[in-house]
């Protein structure tokens, strides 16, 4: 069974150039952008979560390091990757170097549990699985 996301459907062509040409499609990703807030205001706080904050420069190295030690265990363009982690920096670092990898993330609630999960596995055909240990009382 092919994942949810390589199902062949595409877009229109036509439709897909009018949205580039319209400004909806920039042909950047996310990775694109960090990296220009990185250069140019390094210092500026990215994100801000219920822990702690990050700045540009430090939310690009650490999407860098665990991009890099990611690509050391294995994971690689196209692979999918399921990720239970609540809305937490460490999310946004796992979505960045999943993007500088090419990897396709598969985003998980924590409040799912064993029979979610496994359907999500499922569908999604995520070869790696990311999960928090604990999160609001609940061991995952």
């Amino acid at each position: 069974m092919a994942p949810a996301w390589a199902s062949g459907t595409a877009i229109d062509p036509h439709l897909a150039q009018a949205w580039r040409h319209a400004g909806y499609w920039p042909d950047r990703l996310i990775t694109d952008d960090l990296d220009t807030h990185a250069a140019s205001r390094p210092e500026r706080i990215a994100f801000v979560d219920s822990r702690r904050s990050i700045r540009y420069d430090q939310l690009q190295h650490e999407s860098f390091s665990l991009a890099d030690a990611l690509k050391q265990q294995g994971v690689a363009s196209g692979d999918v990757v399921a990720v239970q982690w609540p809305n937490w920096i460490e999310f946004a670092v796992m979505h960045l170097a999943l993007v500088r990898l090419g990897a396709v993330i598969a985003p998980i609630t924590p409040m799912s549990r064993q029979r979610e999960i496994s359907a999500m596995l499922r569908i999604s055909q995520a070869k790696w699985l990311a999960v928090v240990d604990q999160f609001r009382g609940f061991d995952h």
